[in-house]
């Protein structure tokens, strides 16, 4: 009778305090998702300017040049906020973040429109093949798989 007691508290005091925990990861990727969506509209706003000013004939450097690196910055960041809200590589994220937008800064100081581009290309490249891996909407599967399954196994317990 204690024996089946203390499994049953044991089981409910599990119950509770991983629920807890996959509440807090489920809100936090909700909230992270809000200011990714923020910046992903920031970055095609970038990237819808940048294509106008390549499109004008002369291109105008002055506007051509900062165009694409806020779009640079915009999307290195926006890359940056998704791994780290899924990964324990959180500030290698950040770090990298800012390594490519510092290298983008100093093309900028350059008026190097080559080096701005081969920088938004890979960053183009790089987002294009993560993207697939860090859908958020996986990651929210992800959890409640893992709610549906904890609970069927705290279910057994109880009874």
């Amino acid at each position: 009778m204690f024996l089946g007691g203390l499994t049953l508290f044991v089981a409910w005091i599990s119950q509770n305090y991983f629920k807890d925990i996959w509440t807090s990861e489920r809100q936090f990727l909700e909230k992270t998702q809000f200011l990714v969506e923020i910046g992903q509209t920031k970055a095609e706003m970038w990237q819808v300017q940048m294509n106008l000013e390549a499109q004008r004939s002369p291109v105008n450097t002055d506007l051509y040049l900062p165009a694409i690196f806020n779009f640079v910055r915009s999307l290195a960041t926006v890359n940056a906020w998704e791994k780290s809200r899924i990964s324990t590589q959180g500030q290698e994220a950040i770090n990298e973040k800012n390594r490519v937008v510092d290298q983008a800064q100093q093309a900028l100081d350059k008026h190097d429109q080559a080096t701005l581009l081969k920088i938004k290309d890979s960053l183009v490249k790089e987002r294009n093949e993560h993207e697939i891996l860090i859908n958020p909407s996986f990651n929210k599967c992800i959890i409640q798989k893992q709610q549906r399954t904890f609970g069927t196994m705290y279910f057994c317990w109880h009874i």
